[in-house]
């Protein structure tokens, strides 16, 4: 744009020269140079030489000499001396035209021209012979009039309006425009030497009141152009004037009347803008005022210079009272506004800086304040004071902090009783612990959420399905979720938790949140317990067997002396006669046997019942287990029923008591037997397993089974479900087994029918076995 500025300006100028034949009696491109330069920096000098230097090699057929070349130099350099005394000033672009900046301006327009004006005139006196120093006169009024037409006109239509312009302010502007050039046309055009030339002042002064500085410059560039053409032509007031005087004349005419149309326009824009700012204060002070959150001005050391009403308000002092009063008044112990902002020469705009402050009212309360400190600065980018925004925070830090220390009693009480926090996403299914929970889980804290899969690695899978089955019952219904699983972190000892919980359906996050609670203490107790029920039932047993054994050894004992005795006298009488069967004898010798050995039976019964110790000693297991078979085959039950035996050949010994062991097997096969007494092809088996640790013997029946209610209680005193039963035969085979350090269970065969089951530990010979 300024090449293209300066290349049309100096185009006219030539033109002009061609056409009128005389020295053009203004300059245009160096006023363009000047403003190009002002406005863009003086680096931009290049452009001016090159619009210069171009319009020369077109008007001259790109065939130049010494004078261009002068020419040239002369305008660059007499607008950047311009401008850079413009520069020295400390003027802004943008004030040129203030009243109290136009006579610096028109100093610097005044040198600038001056030495544009010595560098061209002593080209020129170097080329044809000249009156140097009537030349360089001529062309510093020449250089600095089109400083003063040109220069105005590019930096006021350059420079972006106050106020936007609409269609009826262009044409008002425009009639203006229309009635001045009609005036300067018929005053300075005509063939008329009257003197009037003062008729172009009403217009003028028109427009630099309506339309301020755009009106202004613009009407002064056209009257300026009709003088100096009118001039030219010998038509117009100055006519009378000798030739030589002529444009001297019309030069200094159009240079009063630009100065003093500037002036009135430039007096008459910083009224409008002191009404402006003064409606804009208004605004403010109503704004200031009426604002929600305390505002308040500040000088650079803390000094209050205003304060609106809401600050009043929030400190509780009448504004006569803060005015001219230091910060410390509401703060004796906070630091100075603005602490933290930039240092006084920084640069750039402003800046925000939002700090928590105390403040003291006048009453002696304290309130919290949230404070926004900014600079306001100078147009020369220099701190002038501070403006402090604030706002009553003093409930919502109160609230924050009773919050914090409600969540801190939580996190102690949590951490106390060793509950943890857990949150389920339910979209994502993703799981975030507490730092309580996450250790309860055997998993390291962490702030991001893991995924709920995670979990698989210290669940089992069974105690996993668990968990999510009841998580997914949860988040279809809406409920709660509570669950005992166990866990088993790594390198640490089983333990078991429970989770308990509900659903929070979000529409945007639902998710299940709960605590988690460690109950393996309760588990532990819960066994402890089961384990003491137990020892007490095993009491409340031998307690009741002890009764019914001693009361039975009391009446057995004597038929089993009478039948003891009956055995032998029949034995007497069978040997006294001749013709005495072998067989006979062999059978009374049988039943003497068993008498005794039912009365054995007996005695330590009896004993074990009292004392709750047996007779131990080692034996063979396979032989308790082939006397026992035999035992049962004489067994008025076994006719017409099938014993399938597998017995297990590796021998092995075990500590105890063969009778009472016996005893066990026998009841148990009775038992098994009688359960078939209905079934048209009854049969009994017995298996035998030996292991490195213990026997196991097994005996099945193909009856109708166990009862689903009696299996809990089977082992009960006084529970049968024979017509005939006593209730007491499993409980003292469980009595005998357990004291021989085994276990004895049942449970029904998928076939049909029941099978029993007892497990006693061998005794290995190098093993000291203490009885």
């Amino acid at each position: 744009m300024l090449f293209a500025g300066c290349l049309a300006a100096s185009t006219f100028w030539l033109l002009w020269f061609r056409v009128f034949e005389v020295t053009v009696p203004i300059s245009l491109s160096i006023g363009i140079a000047v403003a190009g330069l002002t406005s863009g920096g003086i680096r931009r000098w290049p452009a001016v030489s090159m619009g210069i230097f171009c319009a020369f090699l077109l008007l001259n057929s790109f065939h130049v000499g010494v004078e261009p070349v002068a020419t040239t130099a002369a305008l660059t350099i007499g607008g950047i001396c311009t401008a850079w005394v413009i520069g020295r000033t400390s003027v802004e672009s943008s004030d040129l035209l203030e009243p109290q900046a136009l006579l610096r301006v028109l100093g610097a327009v005044a040198i600038g021209s001056l030495v544009a004006a010595a560098i061209s005139g002593v080209g020129i006196a170097l080329m044809r012979p000249v009156e140097l120093p009537t030349e360089i006169v001529g062309r510093w009024i020449r250089f600095g009039l089109g400083m003063m037409i040109a220069t105005p006109l590019v930096l006021v239509w350059a420079a972006t309006p106050m106020q936007r312009w609409h269609i009826a302010d262009w044409l008002g502007l425009a009639s203006l425009l229309a009635i001045t050039t009609a005036v300067a046309s018929w005053t300075f055009l005509r063939n008329d030497t009257d003197p009037i030339a003062w008729l172009v002042y009403p217009p003028l002064i028109c427009v630099a009141l309506v339309y301020h500085l755009r009106g202004a410059v613009t009407a002064t560039a056209i009257v300026t152009l009709i003088v100096l053409c009118g001039t030219s032509l010998g038509l117009g007031p100055f006519a009378l004037a000798p030739p030589h005087s002529r444009t001297l004349l019309a030069q200094g005419f159009v240079a009063v009347v630009s100065a003093s149309t500037l002036l009135l326009a430039a007096f008459a824009d910083k009224r409008r803008l002191d009404a402006h700012r003064k409606i804009a204060e208004q605004r403010y002070r109503a704004v200031f005022d009426q604002h929600g959150v305390g505002v308040a001005l500040l000088s650079l050391d803390g000094t209050y210079l205003e304060m609106n009403a809401r600050g009043l308000e929030i400190c509780g002092y009448a504004r006569e009272e803060i005015v001219g009063a230091d910060y410390r008044l509401l703060e004796p112990n906070a630091p100075p506004y603005g602490t933290n902002l930039p240092s006084a020469g920084a640069l750039g705009g402003n800046c925000d800086v939002s700090e928590e402050r105390a403040i003291l009212t006048r009453q002696g309360n304290c309130r919290i304040l949230d404070v926004a400190t900014n600079i306001v600065r100078r147009p020369d980018g220099t701190p002038d004071h501070l403006i402090a925004v604030s706002n009553d925070i003093t409930e919502r830090v109160e609230a924050r902090n009773a919050l914090a220390e409600s969540e801190r009693r939580l996190r102690l009480a949590l951490e106390a009783s060793g509950t943890g926090v857990w949150e389920i996403d339910l979209p994502q299914m993703r799981l975030h612990h507490s730092a309580e929970s996450a250790c309860l889980f055997g998993q390291e804290p962490r702030e991001d959420a893991l995924p709920f899969e995670s979990l698989k690695e210290i669940i089992a899978e069974d105690q996993f399905e668990l968990l999510t089955t009841a998580v997914s019952k949860a988040a279809i219904a809406g409920g709660v979720i509570d669950c005992t699983i166990s866990v088993l972190p790594a390198n640490e000892r089983k333990r078991w938790l429970r989770m308990y919980g509900s659903c929070d359906l979000q529409p945007d996050k639902p998710r299940l949140l709960g605590l988690v609670m460690d109950v393996t203490r309760d588990f532990e107790a819960a066994a402890r317990l089961r384990e003491a029920n137990e020892r007490l039932l095993g009491v409340a047993r031998l307690s009741a067997m002890g009764a019914v054994a001693s009361t039975l050894a009391h009446e057995l004992n004597q038929p089993l002396a009478a039948l003891t005795n009956y055995i032998a006298t029949c034995k007497y009488i069978a040997k006294a006669r001749t013709d005495t069967d072998p067989a006979e004898l062999d059978a009374l010798d049988q039943a003497n046997v068993q008498a005794q050995r039912a009365g054995g039976i007996i005695r330590r019964i009896r004993a074990f019942a009292q004392t709750g110790e047996i007779e131990t000693q080692l034996i063979s297991f396979s032989a308790i287990i082939e006397s026992a078979r035999a035992s049962i085959q004489h067994f008025n039950l076994f006719k017409g029923a099938t014993l399938d035996c597998d017995f297990d050949t590796q021998p092995a010994t075990i500590l105890g008591d063969p009778l009472q062991l016996e005893q066990v097997v026998t009841n148990l096969a009775r038992n098994a037997l009688e359960a078939t007494q209905h079934r048209s092809e009854p049969w009994l088996r017995m298996v035998t397993r030996v292991s490195e640790e213990e026997v196991l013997v097994e005996i099945a029946d193909n009856g109708e089974g166990l009862d689903e209610a009696m299996l809990s209680n089977l082992f009960e005193p006084f529970r049968t479900t024979k017509t005939t039963g006593t209730g007491l035969g499993l409980p003292i085979c469980r009595t005998i087994v357990e004291a021989h350090g085994g276990r004895l269970w049942a449970e029904n065969r998928v076939e049909g029918g029941a099978v029993f089951c007892f497990a006693l530990p061998r005794a290995h010979p190098l093993r000291e076995v203490v009885a």
